[in-house]
């Protein structure tokens, strides 16, 4: 019995071993109950688009790891303003920058209004089915046939940086292909050189170096391989931009802050809020019913470092208090924990004043709509 006990022992090491992380991982993510939701904020065309480029692919980023092959064969569908069907391919990817599907209509989309559709079959690992339904619709507009441009870089040319600083964020005017940008970057000084990590996030490239800067050293950031716009509108970078330095600098030890109030908009269930702060940052919320001890992961567009920040807390008890904080980290580092605040949600039943569309939050502004 005892021999028989240790072959099935040895089986099960071996069923693990050849599983390896994976298997534990999708063990663990078989406790998450979380429905994954759409990120509108980050996704185009999205509640905010009054005309859409015909010629552009449409992209929708997720608040989670999603199945692929429910994106990709069931999960999206695009209508005209006649209800017919648009043949489309889904791509589907999750990356360090975010979970996204990128759809590209199998023709040039005509003038007109069309309903992109993103169906609960779209379910995450756990197989929890995507809630709420995200529904949008747009108008085309003529071709986008402009390549994307650079509109802020940071650290600044010419700067003082704090040598703990740890990221480079390249902003450009308008959404990038997340698949078919290549983007490159070399950070390096007369004696010094810094190999890191560089990710697509939403209109920006955000280079993640994996140590220290050397003190008052000048640094060289050289821009090199290709940027892409959804309608295919491309550039070479090492030919458009020219290098440019910076010095490195003490150290940052002064945490972000929130410049202002947060603004919040809610309803029986959600709660959406947004706040601002006064310099690049991630950011989170913790929130409770009694104390605000309840860690919330933000979504994936906004583990990327921004200055305005918006955030959905979704499956809230209607009728009730809750009190949450803010917290936020620079980019050397240093973390803010807001002083608390508080809101409440209607009671069940009750339509709010304002439009109940998840990210709408985008649109609140010190309590009024823009």
């Amino acid at each position: 019995m005892r021999y028989f006990l240790n072959i099935v022992l040895v089986f099960i090491f071996l069923i693990f071993l050849n599983c390896g992380d994976s298997f534990i991982d999708d063990m663990l993510k078989s406790n998450d109950t979380d429905a994954p939701y759409v990120i509108d904020a980050s996704s185009v065309p999205n509640s905010l688009s009054a005309k859409y480029p015909k010629n552009s692919k449409l992209l929708y980023y997720f608040s989670e790891e999603m199945y692929a092959d429910n994106i990709k064969k069931k999960g999206i569908s695009l209508l005209n303003s006649n209800n017919t069907a648009i043949d489309i391919i889904v791509d589907y990817a999750s990356k360090s920058s975010g979970s996204f599907a990128l759809v590209t209509p199998s023709v040039t989309l005509a003038d007109g209004t069309y309903t992109l559709n993103i169906l609960e079959e779209a379910r995450d690992l756990s197989g929890n089915k995507l809630n709420p339904i995200y529904k949008i619709s747009f108008q085309t507009s003529d071709n986008d046939m402009e390549k994307p441009i650079i509109v802020s870089r940071t650290p600044m040319p010419n700067s003082m940086v704090p040598i703990n600083n740890r990221k480079i964020i390249i902003q450009f005017n308008e959404v990038l292909d997340p698949f078919y940008s290549k983007p490159e970057l070399k950070l390096a000084s007369s004696s010094d050189s810094i190999n890191g990590v560089i990710d697509v996030v939403d209109d920006s490239y955000i280079f993640t170096y994996e140590r220290d800067l050397t003190i008052n050293e000048i640094y060289t950031v050289t821009l090199m391989g290709t940027v892409q716009d959804l309608a295919g509108n491309s550039d070479n970078l090492i030919e458009s931009y020219p290098v440019y330095t910076f010095t490195a600098s003490e150290s940052d030890a002064i945490p972000p802050k929130l410049t202002g109030e947060p603004s919040v908009e809610v309803t029986s269930t959600e709660v959406y809020i947004k706040y601002s702060t006064d310099e690049y940052a991630t950011s989170n919320i913790r929130y409770g019913k009694s104390t605000a001890n309840n860690a919330y992961p933000i979504p994936e567009d906004q583990t990327s470092d921004e200055m305005e920040h918006y955030i959905a807390l979704s499956g809230l008890t209607s009728s009730t208090t809750y009190k949450y904080k803010i917290i936020a980290k620079d980019l050397s580092g240093n973390e803010f924990t807001s002083s608390e605040y508080s809101f409440k949600t209607l009671d069940a039943g009750t339509t709010p004043t304002t439009p109940e569309n998840k990210w709408d939050a985008m649109k609140w502004d010190q309590g009024k709509w823009q």
